[in-house]
């Protein structure tokens, strides 16, 4: 019998980027920031359905309806699953504290997003758990990380086995991270990995599975009062020849020139290496919101989601580009050479360049 191949080369089919033939109306408990700047936007552009919205405060979830066009506004959790359609997904947007209340008054079987982390403590998290479970509940935490449009592309790259047997699977982050801007973390007595690094670790095991072994330090600012904001993680899977490293330190206060941010996959026959362009310009550039040190000049900023791919046969090809994550497939172009620019494809936006045999480029 052949062995199995590793879980990088077939990854489940979920992975795709198709978009869902027949999507469902989505329930949001829940109207802060992260709805406001990243799942009322997202949901729009997909053209998903909000049936409705609720909140502690009435205004936040008002407010947001008229902006998004949301016919019902909820006084409350009960009165959202009343009204809520027979086949609705609720996006619980709230901190693990509240998940278990929030999950008691869902109807059993429920489609049910989370936000991360399942807990602050591992007590916390069992107690989210069993509730799903007796209840019946098809929930998911939102770490989504491992389902972003650059994640897809390198995943069908490795899959298809263009760079290779991966042997190197590298995240880091060294920026300066503005926690201030989130009140509720502040007082959290575990910070970094539960909220920041929670998405590469689910990242890593998305490719890999679960690791045999894991060393973690964790450490916090000596002037700062917010728990730990920086950490290295080492991840192990038995005898397999490969390095797994997840790298952050959110107190770099140097300046953006030696930032960086990326997600760095390496094999025998090329890389592929994805620039989180939004860490590197956090907050965007909008109503005053961004700080001085990212106010790059506009030749200089990386769109979110950019990946290069870096081909090393004999030399070093580094590969660097812009385009559609998805197009017409795999569409070989000549490599350039040094730090050459592959020719431009499309929106600033995205967009894959990963490596393919013989110094080619494959775009996608």
């Amino acid at each position: 019998m052949a062995p199995h191949p590793p879980p990088e080369r077939d990854p489940h089919p979920g992975y795709s980027a198709e978009m869902p033939k027949s999507p469902r109306p989505i329930v949001l408990v829940g109207a802060g920031g992260i709805v406001r700047d990243a799942h009322l936007p997202a949901y729009a552009k997909a053209g998903f359905e909000v049936a409705s919205i609720t909140d502690l405060v009435p205004e936040r979830a008002r407010d947001l309806a008229e902006q998004y066009g949301i016919r019902t506004v909820c006084a409350d959790v009960a009165d959202a699953v009343r009204s809520a359609p027979a086949d609705a997904v609720y996006d619980v947007a709230l901190p693990p504290e509240a998940h278990v209340e929030v999950l008691e008054q869902l109807p059993d079987g429920a489609a049910v997003l989370l936000q991360k982390p399942l807990g602050n403590h591992l007590a916390e998290g069992i107690r989210t758990r069993e509730v799903c479970r007796r209840k019946g509940l098809v929930a998911a935490v939102n770490t989504q990380l491992r389902f972003a449009p650059y994640v897809v592309a390198a995943r069908e790259l490795i899959a298809a086995g263009t760079i290779g047997e991966l042997y190197d699977l590298e995240v880091r982050v060294s920026v300066r991270t503005p926690w201030e801007m989130f009140p509720y973390v502040l007082d959290l007595d575990r910070l970094e990995i539960n909220m920041h690094s929670v998405h590469y670790l689910d990242l890593v095991r998305s490719f890999l599975g679960d690791p045999t072994g894991v060393h973690a330090v964790t450490v916090r600012h000596p002037e700062k009062a917010h728990a730990n904001s920086r950490s290295d993680i080492a991840l192990s899977y038995g005898d397999r020849p490969i390095r797994v490293v997840v790298s952050t330190n959110h107190d770099h206060h140097y300046g953006p020139r030696h930032e960086e941010s990326f997600v760095k996959w390496e094999g025998t026959r090329g890389a592929i290496r994805a620039q989180l362009g939004l860490l590197l310009d956090y907050p965007p550039r909008r109503g005053g919101l961004a700080r001085a040190r990212h106010r790059r000049p506009a030749r200089r900023r990386l769109a979110a989601g950019a990946v290069r791919g870096v081909l090393v046969p004999r030399r070093v090809h580094r590969l660097d580009g812009r385009g559609p994550a998805f197009s017409r497939g795999i569409d070989p172009v000549p490599a350039h050479r040094g730090r050459g620019r592959l020719p431009h494809h499309g929106g600033r936006r995205g967009g894959v360049h990963g490596c393919g045999p013989r110094g080619r480029a494959a775009a996608i």
